[in-house]
């Protein structure tokens, strides 16, 4: 490919993403690095992106300012700067969603015998599991909150009665940090990663239509399904 093809392609990216900064909220940007630093703070792809596009605008202008050495361009990207600004352009015009990755839910009500919600949680090799009440989420049901409920039972023998032992009982012991966060289907992965990264993330993220915890769950996203998005963010 000639290097006036790979600049034009390379400008019609940019071109492009400036478009896609627009739509997501920069107001009148001048430039693509001027619209990146008024979404960084509230867009999770272009905090995700950020020194992609910074990088991008810069040798945008470059290329645009005609600058020219012994009768060539100073500013010629390469091919792959160009494959890398067609990839960040389809990361925001067909982002990767959360819905796509993550596990179907498996739910228990808090009536439930805790022996065989246990053996199902193993069989599927899970840590957490939501806890309804009436059909409506209540709660998550973890390993931890098992493990504390295990120990404040155990006899003078060391053995554990678990017989009429319900899911209610163990929920008792939950902490206050292991919670889940409600989202809308239509969530990010970008934005999942960055939930579930954060400084003190919930212990699952709970996929429903709208993110209303009266609706069905969808899906369940924890900490284990991050370098699966990673991947698939190119990052």
């Amino acid at each position: 490919m000639s290097e006036e093809q790979l600049a034009r392609d390379f400008l019609d990216a940019i071109g492009d993403l400036e478009r896609e900064m627009v739509r997501l909220g920069a107001r009148d940007p001048q430039g693509l690095g001027d619209a990146v630093r008024q979404l960084t703070d509230s867009k999770s792809l272009v905090r995700r992106y950020r020194s992609d596009l910074l990088t991008f605008a810069t040798l945008r202008n470059a290329i645009a300012h005609n600058s020219y050495m012994h009768g060539r361009p100073i500013a010629t990207p390469l091919p792959e700067t160009v494959s890398r600004a067609k990839e960040v352009l389809a990361q925001f015009t067909r982002p990767a969603q959360a819905v796509d990755f993550g596990h179907t839910p498996l739910m228990f009500d808090e009536s439930a015998d805790l022996q065989p919600a246990l053996q199902e949680m193993a069989s599927r090799r899970l840590s957490q599991a939501p806890v309804t009440s009436g059909g409506v989420y209540k709660c998550m049901l973890t390993t931890n909150a098992v493990a504390r409920w295990l120990a404040s039972n155990i006899d003078q023998d060391g053995n554990v009665l678990m017989t009429e032992v319900r899911v209610a009982d163990v929920v008792k012991h939950l902490e206050d940090h292991e919670v889940a966060k409600f989202a809308a289907r239509s969530l990010t992965a970008s934005e999942a990663v960055d939930l579930l990264t954060r400084k003190a993330p919930p212990l699952a993220v709970l996929l429903t239509q709208d993110g209303n915890k009266a609706q069905s769950i969808l899906k369940i996203l924890v900490a284990s399904d991050v370098p699966a998005m990673m991947m698939a963010l190119g990052a």
